[in-house]
């Protein structure tokens, strides 16, 4: 993400905010959501996105020795050799029926975290939520499909979205904002509207030092703050230390290069 999503604002905590101009508000917002975005490591707000995948199937490449059974572990009548391949042509590696952990034979990995499946198109066809599920493993999503349907092994990328042998997923993607985001979105949107009126706001520079009674005070400014990534405001830097602890920069990822990445559909 470059920029965040489904980042709500609640106001309520800020007076006079309908009194100034909604292009002001509406800029307030968009930096605000933007700056505790930042602050809080990249990793929150969910975004619509859709990804034209090619179908992932149990190949022939799996890590392990082939064992016979005999038959009464596995529930089969007679010796068999583990793995095997199935009608449908895929690997199996099963021991016990109990102790079965076999891959799905049709699946799709999508970048997550995967927050809720819109839609999915299959050869212009609108594909029912009944026929598939999202499983997580090792932190990674795969759409799996169910019912006996089988995803696409390929698809015409010269076809649009909705085009015969096409296949596309839309879905949304990220963390939804943490409890109380939205009251401190509208806190900090609150003060750089009153900055832009040219009213008094907490994000207006502080001295850097105050003599009084021969005691000496050192402030830190806006810009200060800003540096070591806090706001001006107290109850704003609590919530972001809440939401990032760890003081993160963007969320952690893993990369593969071996590993094929979806063609993604940025403008429909």
């Amino acid at each position: 993400m470059a920029a965040p999503c489904n980042w709500t604002v609640d106001t309520s905590c800020c007076p006079g905010w309908a009194d100034i101009s909604q292009t002001i508000r509406d800029n307030a917002v968009t930096l605000s959501s933007y700056v505790l975005w930042a602050l809080t490591g990249r990793q929150f707000g969910d975004c619509p996105i859709m990804v034209r995948p090619c179908g992932q199937q149990i190949g022939q490449t799996y890590r392990t020795y082939g064992v016979w059974t005999d038959g009464y572990y596995d529930g089969s009548i007679g010796p068999n050799w583990t793995p095997y391949v199935d009608v449908g042509g895929a690997w199996r590696n099963c021991g016990c029926a109990s102790a079965c952990s076999c891959v799905p034979s049709s699946q799709v990995k999508l970048a997550g975290p995967v927050t809720s499946i819109t839609e999915v198109l299959v050869n212009g066809l609108v594909v029912p939520a009944s026929d598939y599920r999202v499983d997580v493993a090792q932190g990674i999503y795969w759409l799996v499909a169910e019912n006996g349907r089988v995803w696409p092994d390929c698809q015409d990328f010269n076809q649009p979205a909705n085009g015969s042998n096409a296949f596309q997923v839309t879905y949304t993607r990220g963390r939804a904002l943490p409890a109380g985001g939205p009251q401190i979105n509208g806190l900090l949107a609150c003060e750089f509207a009153k900055l832009c009126a040219g009213q008094a706001c907490a994000l207006s520079p502080a001295a850097t030092s105050i003599s009084r009674d021969g005691v000496t005070y050192e402030i830190l400014t806006a810009e200060d703050l800003i540096a070591k990534g806090f706001t001006p405001m107290a109850n704003v830097n609590q919530w972001v230390f809440a939401a990032n602890p760890r003081g993160l920069i963007q969320r952690p990822r893993v990369f593969s290069f071996d590993d094929d990445e979806p063609r993604y559909t940025l403008i429909p």
